[in-house]
């Protein structure tokens, strides 16, 4: 998984997260096979704003149902931390709920905004690439397969030949009798 956002998009959310602060600030990034095409600001309604985010619903059911028919996806969700770096809380993980999106934290505790992507699934959180250029982020930048992931895949591949030949030699038909001399 990665997180590709253009410069503009970038310097939209860390506008809006500096504005809001120093409460949380949250929304919604649209796209196609993770590059970022729209961003959606959302209104954070959370009783805590200065320690937790809580999308306004309807603003996220509507957003959600107009890229429904825009054919765009929920690529990632984004939201602001003031005061500390931009890595998941326990409460971000408790409370993700789109496992397939990029979750982009802007941190604001250094002068110069610092942002991470994460994957949160089934409590776990992993950091995702995330590219900002207005062009596409090089091969090399897409993160490469891991040693185990390299493994997988030649053994797999090593399998499947091997099952391939096994399938051919039952497919083949019976061999014709050998013909014995003076029969």
């Amino acid at each position: 998984m990665h997180l590709w956002l253009s410069h503009e998009q970038v310097k939209t959310i860390v506008t809006q997260a500096r504005e809001g602060a120093p409460h949380e600030v949250c929304g919604l990034i649209g796209g196609r096979d993770g590059k970022a095409l729209e961003i959606v600001p959302v209104d954070n309604i959370s009783a805590q704003p200065n320690v937790h985010y809580e999308m306004d619903p309807q603003q996220q059911i509507n957003t959600m149902l107009r890229w429904q028919r825009e054919a765009l996806d929920l690529i990632g969700i984004y939201h602001s931390h003031p005061q500390t770096p931009p890595i998941p809380s326990q409460t971000d993980i408790r409370d993700a709920a789109y496992p397939d999106s990029a979750y982009l934290i802007v941190s604001l505790k250094n002068p110069k905004a610092n942002l991470a992507a994460w994957q949160i699934k089934h409590g776990d959180a992993n950091r995702v690439h995330l590219h900002v250029g207005d062009s596409p982020p090089a091969p090399e930048d897409i993160t490469p397969m891991t040693r185990p992931q390299h493994y997988a895949i030649l053994i797999a591949m090593v399998l499947a030949a091997l099952a391939l030949i096994g399938l051919s030699i039952q497919l083949l038909p019976p061999a014709p009798p050998i013909p014995t001399p003076g029969g």
